[in-house]
């Protein structure tokens, strides 16, 4: 096995026996971060997933669990981001790719300010990473 790839693994299996337990997202949820929940309605572990910077390392296909922040363009387009600058909008700052296939409730529920989207802490999403962009894939959740 890739050992790049051993933390991916982990996480999911770590996900999965929550998952089995009972332990959804609810209220173990810290107030800044956004717990994703997947078609099925099933959620990951509050505050797991790897930085951007580190799922980008991985160069693969398969699907990865990311912890970043969202924000929304004006013009609709969605990035992940591993940090945000501190302005009034908020901008990416450090690792960032464009976000495909969001769900649209996770969009509805974000700040927003002159035309611009963002989250005020870090959102969980589970998907591929090709050519700079993020497509999540709730379906690997519930498969998880």
């Amino acid at each position: 096995m890739n050992r790049h790839r051993a933390p991916l693994f982990l996480v999911a299996g770590l996900a999965a026996v929550a998952l089995l337990a009972g332990c959804g997202g609810g209220d173990s949820a810290s107030p800044t971060s956004t717990v994703a929940t997947g078609d099925a309605g099933r959620s990951m572990l509050p505050n797991s997933g790897m930085t951007l910077a580190d799922a980008l390392g991985l160069g693969g296909t398969d699907p990865v669990l990311v912890r970043a922040y969202l924000i929304v363009d004006a013009d609709g387009t969605a990035r992940l981001c591993d940090d945000v600058r501190e302005s009034r909008p908020p901008q990416c700052g450090g690792a960032s790719v464009v976000a495909t296939d969001l769900p649209p409730g996770l969009i509805e529920g974000l700040e927003s300010a002159g035309g611009v989207r963002w989250s005020n802490g870090p959102v969980q999403l589970i998907g591929t990473i090709r050519d700079e962009v993020f497509v999540n894939d709730p379906a690997a959740l519930a498969a998880s």
